[in-house]
């Protein structure tokens, strides 16, 4: 640093690069706070879309897994009232993570 312009760091007082926007030391940012601000909801939005891509990954396994569970109890040809009724919990239910999906992958 010996050609270049320094200043100090107002958070740990350290002698940084003039041109610095974040101390290398602290690790603070030195820019303003209307960049900060944006900085901080595009890490907001790129974490939000990443929950809801997991979120979207386990409505559709559950979907899948509704399905596949219901189906065997559909196919049988004596199928007792609780059978019948397990059948269609679990067709409700891929119905509902099938509609969370589709409305998920929208805000995504």
């Amino acid at each position: 640093m010996d050609n270049q312009e320094t200043k100090q760091c107002p958070f740990c007082n350290e002698t940084i690069n003039a041109q610095a926007k974040k101390c290398r030391y602290c690790k603070n940012w030195l820019t303003d706070k209307e960049e900060a601000k944006e900085r901080i909801n595009q890490k907001i939005k790129s974490n939000e879309a990443t929950g809801k891509g997991c979120l979207l990954v386990f409505f559709r396994f559950c979907e899948g897994f509704s399905v596949f569970t219901c189906i065997p109890a559909m196919l049988h040809d004596e199928v007792s009232v609780g059978q019948s009724a397990f059948a269609m919990t679990f067709a409700v239910l891929a119905i509902y993570f099938h509609l969370k999906a589709e409305s998920l992958k929208k805000e995504i």
